[in-house]
């Protein structure tokens, strides 16, 4: 089950969302970290998101972290997904240069310890 703030959250965005879609636009753009789950997994959210577009029959632009599991290893990513007024996901671009100290740690092997 989800949480408070992830459901107000898109409460917000579809409210604001629904507010624009009175001008008609061909593309609404959520900010980078708009949604504060991880998309690709969240089964309650996903029909939220994707019916946002088909509300305000315009392609929504919107970002979210992501993950690939690789050889072992988690990579997480900043995303964004676009996704067409019917509802489909229509594209997915993984940030490549992430923002130190903001988005990943730099050296973080040499700078953690497990030392209490």
């Amino acid at each position: 089950m989800g949480s408070f703030l992830q459901r107000e959250t898109l409460k917000l965005y579809e409210k604001l969302s629904s507010k624009v879609a009175e001008e008609k636009p061909d593309l609404i753009i959520w900010p980078e970290t708009a949604t504060p789950f991880f998309f690709q997994d969240a089964k309650e959210y996903q029909p939220l998101v994707l019916e946002i577009p088909r509300q305000t029959n315009a392609f929504l632009l919107f970002g979210t972290p992501t993950y690939k599991i690789q050889k072992g290893r988690v990579d997480h990513y900043n995303s964004a997904y676009l996704v067409s007024p019917s509802g489909d996901l229509t594209g997915k671009y993984d940030k490549i240069h992430l923002v130190p100290f903001g988005e990943y740690i730099p050296l973080q092997d040499l700078l953690s310890s497990s030392d209490p």
